[in-house]
Formats: structure tokens, sequence, C-alpha cells
């Protein structure tokens, strides 16, 4: 079941999309006209928002008073239409590392005695490949000295493009302490599935591919 959004989750998106802006506080409150010192206080304490309120901040930050309500969170992206004279463009080894360098939520895909699964990690690229942590005898740990294949994509809504990397290699457990170290320290990598995911993994790519749809 989707949880209530509660108060102090519009102020961490109010956050979240300023920061992604490059705004400062005082440069959101001149075009939202409000005082300074109200955005930093809903940036950082629990308020219940008004729809007034929600109007003004989703002009200012060029979104809309649902998408900081969260109600679009959990809707797939993509459903939009085509945009006119799109075009797909294969990208090359040194562009799909680019797009994979900041790290998010990706997908491993690999083979059960049940048939194909695929399932959605936190990762980070680290230079030892691409690593992401899970539980202790889980079954993506189990999938340590087996071939994997690991996507990412990220798409932008408003002009319908988009793009998409796979990587193909073999997974193995990180087992060494130093290297276990460097790799959290490198990459920062954590699991938004909690509960105990300690576990380190890490896919050396020996194929990776990608592609872009462009408008342009």
């Amino acid at each position: 079941m989707m949880r209530v959004h509660g108060p102090g989750d519009v102020g961490r998106r109010v956050a979240w999309r300023r920061k992604e802006l490059g705004l400062s506080r005082t440069e959101l409150a001149d075009r939202a006209g409000m005082a300074e010192s109200y955005i930093t206080y809903l940036e950082q304490r629990p308020d219940t928002v008004t729809p007034q309120t929600l109007v003004r901040l989703g002009r200012a930050l060029d979104t809309t008073p649902e998408a900081l309500l969260g109600g679009d969170v959990l809707v797939p992206p993509g459903a939009g239409r085509a945009a006119p004279g799109a075009r797909l463009v294969p990208l090359d080894d040194d562009e799909c590392r680019r797009l994979l360098a900041p790290g998010g939520i990706g997908r491993i895909g690999f083979c059960t005695s049940n048939g194909p699964m695929v399932l959605p990690v936190n990762f980070g690229l680290a230079p030892e490949g691409i690593v992401f942590r899970t539980a202790p005898g889980s079954v993506l740990a189990r999938q340590a000295g087996r071939l994997v294949a690991v996507e990412v994509d990220g798409v932008d809504e408003v002009l319908s493009e988009g793009w998409s990397v796979l990587a193909v290699g073999p997974a193995r457990l990180v087992t060494d302490e130093a290297e276990m170290h460097l790799i959290a320290e490198w990459t920062g990598v954590q699991s938004w599935a909690g509960a105990h995911r300690d576990t380190y993994m890490c896919v050396a790519p020996d194929r990776i591919t990608g592609r872009m749809i462009r408008t342009d």
C-alpha cells in the first residue's frame, strides 16, 4: 500500500528541486514572493502547506503542485507522447561510463532455475566496476561468479528524450576488507531497501553498450 505523504515531504522536494535548479534560498524566495525565513523553515521542519503556497512554489521551481506533493513519484516514466523527429543514437564506451558515473538506480538481470529475473539496486561506479550492496545469501549474492546484465537509464519527460546503458559481465563478491573500504569511500553506495545489506558486489563489464533518444 502506498504510504500517505506527511508534512515535511513537500519541504524535502522543494529543497531537492531548488538545488537541482542551482537556486539559493534567497533566489527561490524572490521568485516565489516569499520570505527567505519561510523557505528555510519549510525545508528544515515538517509543515502543512496551503494550496496557494504550493502553486507559488511550483511556478518558482518550474514544476507543478502535484510534483511537489509527490503525486508523480510512483508513476513509471515515459508515458508522454514521442517527440517529432526523434532518432536513436548509439553511445560509445566513454559516454556510457560518463552516464553511469553519478550512480543511482539500475537493474540487475540474471538467470535462475525458475527463469530470467530482474531486480532493482542502488549502484555506484568504482574503478573496479559497477558496485552495489545486497544481503548475505540473497538471490543477488548467489550470482557471484555468474554472468549478469546491469541496465541503467534516464528519462527527460519534458523533451521526450532518454538514454539506456547495458553492461554485461561476471559478478563477484567483494571480500577483501581494504577493497571494500575503498569502494565504500569511492562510491558511498547504500541500499534504499536497508535491512543489513552489507554484502558488496562488483560487476566488471566485459562489454558495455548504450543508446540515446535525441530530438535535436
